[in-house]
């Protein structure tokens, strides 16, 4: 009786597997192979999808050999297979019936590329590998209820809630320089400072974040050219004169004053005595006498 029903329980949840494990056969062969275009003609597609796309949810063996030598391909190098590369791992295939199937089906892939309806093909696809992603953890916690391993699950069903998430971030900095820096990569916009403009190969552009660095008194907010209307305030600095007593001095930021046998405008003044006196620099009442 204990050996019954162990095995109607065993039956029980493969018959159940089967149920809530579905391939792409209720959608019919040609939807299986836009799909397999989608995966062909949109790389940041594949990248959403590549994780979660079982190749055994296809019917043919033609289609489920050419999704995988997609997705490897796709991990390995992190673009999409051109025609060379299939030709060279069709040449593999040992078998001659499979070999001609997967070329006559490869034709077919390529020349749904353009059709209009592949962005809800793309769309389709993406749900159905999301909800077997999640029908599989379902599954999974079953015997992680039954030994009590509670905290596993939740693991793996925040996994299955992220399948299929936009993970496109843009370029990597050090490893897409190249691209990012391109005339096809970057649409740039003028800062109308020629300097930067001719480092920068036409300006900045979208999504780039232009930072000026450079030490403190340089000139980065006020140059000798710069011309700006605002409203300011007057510096005023107290300093100790050579009685000892304390007074202030006026400065206009933006006029140029004799410091130290150098012409220095009002606010960086007030920048080096700041960096004087965060020094604790003794002498600083002779530095501006």
């Amino acid at each position: 009786m204990l050996v019954e029903s162990i095995s109607t329980g065993s039956n029980r949840q493969t018959n159940m597997e089967k149920q809530i494990i579905d391939n792409l056969k209720k959608y019919g062969s040609e939807f299986q192979v836009k799909c397999i275009s989608s995966l062909l003609s949109d790389k940041s597609f594949l990248e959403r999808i590549c994780d979660i796309a079982d190749p055994t949810s296809f019917e043919s063996d033609a289609h489920q050999w050419i999704v995988k030598t997609i997705v490897s391909y796709f991990m390995t190098y992190k673009d999409l297979p051109t025609l060379n590369v299939f030709k060279v791992h069709v040449d593999t295939i040992e078998t001659e019936i499979l070999k001609k199937t997967v070329i006559d089906q490869l034709k077919v892939v390529y020349q749904k590329i353009s059709e209009s309806d592949i962005t809800f093909v793309k769309e389709q696809y993406l749900e159905f590998c999301k909800n077997q992603k999640m029908k599989s953890a379902i599954m999974d916690s079953v015997d992680l209820i039954r030994n009590g391993e509670y905290d596993k699950i939740s693991h793996i069903v925040q996994d299955a809630l992220k399948a299929g998430m936009e993970r496109n971030v843009g370029h990597d900095y050090i490893v897409d320089i190249e691209n990012r820096m391109s005339q096809m990569a970057r649409k740039t916009l003028k800062t109308n400072w020629e300097v930067i403009d001719s480092i920068m190969d036409g300006g900045l552009a979208s999504g780039e974040l232009g930072v000026v660095t450079a030490c403190a008194g340089a000139g980065k907010c006020v140059g000798p050219n710069t011309e700006i209307e605002i409203e300011y305030h007057e510096i005023g600095l107290e300093i100790k004169g050579n009685s000892g007593n304390p007074y202030v001095i006026w400065l206009n930021p933006l006029t140029k004053y004799d410091f130290c046998d150098k012409l220095l405008y009002g606010w960086q003044i007030e920048n080096v005595l700041y960096e004087i006196e965060k020094l604790h620099v003794p002498d600083v009442e002779s530095v501006v006498e």
